[in-house]
Protein backbone atom coordinates (compact mmCIF):
# COMPACT_ATOMS: atom_id res chain seq x y z
CA UNK A 1 0.00 0.00 0.00
CA UNK A 2 2.79 2.35 0.72
CA UNK A 3 4.14 2.04 -2.82
CA UNK A 4 0.72 2.87 -4.28
CA UNK A 5 0.45 6.16 -2.40
CA UNK A 6 4.06 7.04 -3.14
CA UNK A 7 3.57 6.56 -6.87
CA UNK A 8 0.43 8.73 -6.93
CA UNK A 9 2.34 11.47 -5.09
CA UNK A 10 5.16 11.26 -7.64
CA UNK A 11 2.71 11.49 -10.54
CA UNK A 12 1.12 14.65 -9.15
CA UNK A 13 4.53 16.30 -8.91
CA UNK A 14 4.94 19.28 -11.26
CA UNK A 15 7.97 19.21 -13.50
CA UNK A 16 9.22 22.43 -15.01
CA UNK A 17 10.44 22.48 -18.59
CA UNK A 18 13.68 24.25 -19.49
CA UNK A 19 13.28 27.79 -20.85
CA UNK A 20 12.29 27.95 -24.50
CA UNK A 21 15.23 28.64 -26.78
CA UNK A 22 14.98 31.70 -28.98
CA UNK A 23 14.32 30.98 -32.60
CA UNK A 24 16.40 32.62 -35.30
CA UNK A 25 13.49 34.91 -36.12
CA UNK A 26 13.41 36.42 -32.59
CA UNK A 27 14.98 39.85 -32.17
CA UNK A 28 17.04 40.75 -29.13
CA UNK A 29 16.43 44.49 -28.76
CA UNK A 30 19.48 44.87 -26.51
CA UNK A 31 21.69 44.02 -29.51
CA UNK A 32 22.18 45.63 -32.91
CA UNK A 33 18.95 45.09 -34.87
CA UNK A 34 20.94 44.36 -38.03
CA UNK A 35 23.72 41.97 -36.96
CA UNK A 36 22.19 40.80 -33.63
CA UNK A 37 25.69 40.60 -32.12
CA UNK A 38 27.44 42.34 -29.29
CA UNK A 39 30.71 44.04 -30.10
CA UNK A 40 32.92 46.76 -28.70
CA UNK A 41 31.32 49.29 -31.06
CA UNK A 42 28.87 51.62 -29.35
CA UNK A 43 25.19 51.03 -30.05
CA UNK A 44 23.37 54.03 -31.45
CA UNK A 45 19.77 54.98 -30.74
CA UNK A 46 17.01 55.29 -33.30
CA UNK A 47 16.41 58.63 -34.99
CA UNK A 48 13.48 59.56 -37.20
CA UNK A 49 15.68 59.94 -40.30
CA UNK A 50 17.52 56.72 -39.47
CA UNK A 51 14.28 54.82 -39.10
CA UNK A 52 13.06 56.10 -42.45
CA UNK A 53 16.23 55.02 -44.29
CA UNK A 54 16.28 51.69 -42.42
CA UNK A 55 12.69 50.94 -43.49
CA UNK A 56 13.52 51.84 -47.11
CA UNK A 57 16.53 49.50 -47.08
CA UNK A 58 14.46 46.69 -45.51
CA UNK A 59 11.87 47.05 -48.30
CA UNK A 60 14.56 46.79 -50.98
CA UNK A 61 16.66 44.04 -49.40
CA UNK A 62 13.97 41.58 -48.28
CA UNK A 63 16.66 39.69 -46.36
CA UNK A 64 17.01 38.02 -42.97
CA UNK A 65 16.79 41.35 -41.15
CA UNK A 66 13.55 42.20 -42.92
CA UNK A 67 12.20 38.76 -42.05
CA UNK A 68 13.11 39.24 -38.39
CA UNK A 69 11.60 42.71 -38.20
CA UNK A 70 8.44 41.97 -40.22
CA UNK A 71 6.29 41.37 -37.13
CA UNK A 72 7.45 44.58 -35.44
CA UNK A 73 8.07 46.66 -38.59
CA UNK A 74 5.23 49.14 -38.05
CA UNK A 75 6.08 49.62 -34.36
CA UNK A 76 9.85 50.08 -34.62
CA UNK A 77 9.67 53.71 -33.49
CA UNK A 78 7.88 52.62 -30.31
CA UNK A 79 10.64 50.12 -29.49
CA UNK A 80 14.12 50.91 -28.20
CA UNK A 81 15.87 49.90 -31.43
CA UNK A 82 19.66 50.21 -31.49
CA UNK A 83 22.33 49.49 -34.09
CA UNK A 84 26.04 49.71 -34.72
CA UNK A 85 27.01 52.68 -36.85
CA UNK A 86 28.98 50.50 -39.28
CA UNK A 87 26.15 47.96 -39.63
CA UNK A 88 23.65 50.74 -40.31
CA UNK A 89 25.87 52.51 -42.85
CA UNK A 90 26.51 49.28 -44.73
CA UNK A 91 22.87 48.16 -44.58
CA UNK A 92 21.41 51.40 -45.97
CA UNK A 93 24.26 52.24 -48.34
CA UNK A 94 22.88 53.21 -51.75
CA UNK A 95 25.86 51.52 -53.39
CA UNK A 96 25.15 48.22 -51.61
CA UNK A 97 21.43 48.53 -52.33
CA UNK A 98 22.15 49.09 -56.03
CA UNK A 99 23.50 45.53 -56.30
CA UNK A 100 20.24 44.05 -55.07
CA UNK A 101 18.01 43.11 -57.95
CA UNK A 102 14.66 41.53 -57.28
CA UNK A 103 14.22 38.25 -59.14
CA UNK A 104 11.42 37.95 -61.61
CA UNK A 105 9.23 34.87 -61.45
CA UNK A 106 11.01 33.37 -64.51
CA UNK A 107 14.44 33.92 -62.94
CA UNK A 108 13.38 32.30 -59.70
CA UNK A 109 12.07 29.29 -61.67
CA UNK A 110 15.38 29.03 -63.56
CA UNK A 111 17.29 28.97 -60.29
CA UNK A 112 14.97 26.22 -59.08
CA UNK A 113 15.71 24.09 -62.14
CA UNK A 114 19.49 24.54 -61.95
CA UNK A 115 19.58 21.90 -59.24
CA UNK A 116 19.83 18.24 -60.27
CA UNK A 117 16.49 16.47 -60.36
CA UNK A 118 15.69 13.17 -58.76
CA UNK A 119 14.05 10.39 -60.77
CA UNK A 120 10.66 11.13 -59.27
CA UNK A 121 10.81 14.72 -60.56
CA UNK A 122 11.53 13.75 -64.19
CA UNK A 123 8.85 12.64 -66.65
CA UNK A 124 8.90 8.92 -67.44
CA UNK A 125 10.34 7.97 -70.81
CA UNK A 126 8.93 5.03 -72.75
Amino acid sequence: MTSCTESSEEESEVRLLPPKKKSKSDIDLTKCIICQEKSSERLRDLTEAGLRSFKEAVEIRKDETSHKTSSTFENLEALDVVWHGMCFQSYKSQRNLSFIKPLTFAESQEKHFDRPCSRSQVNAVD
